[in-house]
């Protein structure tokens, strides 16, 4: 089911929702069930078996000189995933119990749990509705709540107008923030990639962003149609909807409001390519809260199903 907004409006003063409300050419798309990352089901032709993370740090107060660790893939049988291993010989790995997502599939070959394995073990379960995902739930905290996921669609539609997420509050919250937490985006699609997000009232009094844009290339994405517990837990599908898109994300513009002033964020992802179109690396960067800036470039191994 969808939340009405307007009617708990007054009961609901934050939470996470997102939502996606598609553009009038929406009526003429051109997506297949198959073709859909919400169906369920990997659509990448290439199983990526392991990302090298190359990165270095810069800057006054730098502590990273130079570290490399990998994330490794497995796949069952069936040209499924089964499982990623995270960070190995990396950070977390040497401090903590190795990072790892589980994957569980139903009868109908539909992706319907993952067990994420980290700092604490949650299981995120997925439910369809005509065939397309519906809902995605998860414990979160010690209170045993439940926090949800709800997806949206217009009829023949299926990319969804509106992915909502659900947070309840802890009990010491709820008379400041109210008893469950809300956000809500609007998003633009075009050729099966996420163009726009813009954020509602909530949403910006929440995060100051007012929209991102994004921006792809024309090489298909080996990620599309793969969901990851940390995509979940973060409500990460606008920040970086790379798992939802036919393309690979090459630049994103982040416009924030402070103030009734406009400035942005821009980051950029820069591939290079294998004879078939895939990508086998992409280099990145991003800024830290100590004035530094850490380099990063992901070298992606293929396999055969």
């Amino acid at each position: 089911m969808c939340i009405n907004n307007n009617s708990n409006m007054k009961r609901i003063l934050f939470s996470i929702v997102l939502v996606l409300t598609m553009v009038a050419c929406e009526r003429s798309e051109d997506f297949s069930a198959s073709g859909s990352p919400f169906n369920g089901k990997s659509l990448t032709g290439r199983p990526i078996v392991q990302i090298q993370y190359d990165l270095h740090e810069e800057g006054v107060e730098a502590s990273i000189d130079s570290l490399t660790y990998f994330d490794v893939w497995h796949w069952n049988s069936q040209g499924q995933l089964a499982s990623v291993d995270y960070d190995t010989a990396g950070i977390q790995h040497a401090l903590y119990t190795p990072f790892r997502d589980t994957y569980h599939y139903d009868g109908q070959g539909r992706l319907e749990s993952i067990d994420y394995y980290g700092y604490t073990n949650r299981t995120c379960r997925f439910n369809y509705n005509n065939g397309l995902l519906s809902q995605i739930t998860y414990p979160f905290g010690d209170s045993g709540y439940q926090y949800q996921t709800e997806f949206c669609y217009h009829s023949g539609s299926h990319y969804p107008y509106a992915v909502i997420f659900i947070h309840p509050q802890e009990s010491f919250m709820v008379d400041r923030l109210g008893d469950t937490l809300v956000q809500t985006w609007t998003l633009e699609w075009s050729g099966g990639n996420l163009v726009r997000a813009t954020a509602d009232s909530m949403a910006w009094y929440c995060t100051g962003i007012s929209w991102i844009d994004y921006y792809y290339d024309n090489h298909p994405n080996s990620l599309q149609g793969l969901f990851f517990a940390s995509q979940i837990f973060d409500g990460s599908f606008v920040d970086e909807p790379t798992s939802l898109c036919r393309n690979n994300l090459v630049r994103r513009v982040i416009h924030c409001t402070n103030h009734d002033e406009i400035s942005s964020i821009e980051s950029l992802w820069k591939y290079t390519y294998g004879p078939d179109g895939y990508p086998t690396s992409v280099s990145y960067s991003y800024s830290t809260m100590y004035w530094t800036t850490i380099y990063v470039t992901n070298h992606i191994t293929y396999g055969v199903f």
